[in-house]
């Protein structure tokens, strides 16, 4: 097994703990960052359909392409589900945002070379799992650590790197 590998299989333990402090949460941010992951595991799906359109291009990203597909159409079922939920967002429905922004690193991250933008918008995607988390009270928010970047600087470089600003 790579350690890339396993480097994306445990995201999620200490992310978890870098959840900002001070940060309130409202039912609208969390179904704007459902909305915003959804469209990033799409753009991401996209991007690998792209590359696997490349002659000479592997097997794997094809394959991948087609299940980060998938996983963009799930997310946007559950980021639907977030958005018109009436008592805030159902645990649910976020935890399974944050299992498929897991899923999405573990098969993109040990095929993507590291200078790719794809990367990008998954180690951005990774910044957000905290976020979603404390919304729904599975993790306490800890205080922001050096050199990890936080919530509203993912949000805007997911952004970014999507082109939806200039």
């Amino acid at each position: 097994m790579k350690r890339r590998t396993i480097l994306a299989a445990s995201f999620l333990v200490p992310l978890a703990a870098c959840a900002p402090t001070g940060t309130t949460t409202t039912p609208s941010s969390v179904a704007s960052d459902a909305s915003l992951v959804a469209q990033a595991i799409a753009t991401v799906a996209t991007a690998l359909s792209a590359q696997a359109a490349i002659a000479g291009a592997a097997s794997s990203i094809t394959a991948a392409a087609q299940t980060v597909a998938g996983y963009a159409t799930e997310a946007a079922t559950l980021a639907q589900q977030i958005a018109t939920a009436t008592a805030g967002a159902s645990t649910s429905s976020v935890q399974g945002i944050v299992t498929l922004i897991g899923k999405v690193a573990q098969l993109v991250l040990p095929l993507i070379p590291g200078a790719s933008s794809v990367v990008g918008i998954v180690n951005d995607l990774e910044v957000l799992v905290p976020v979603l988390l404390a919304a729904i009270g599975t993790v306490t928010p800890l205080a922001a650590r050096p050199g990890v970047p936080d919530a509203a600087t993912a949000r805007m470089d997911l952004r970014r790197r999507m082109g939806m600003v200039g």
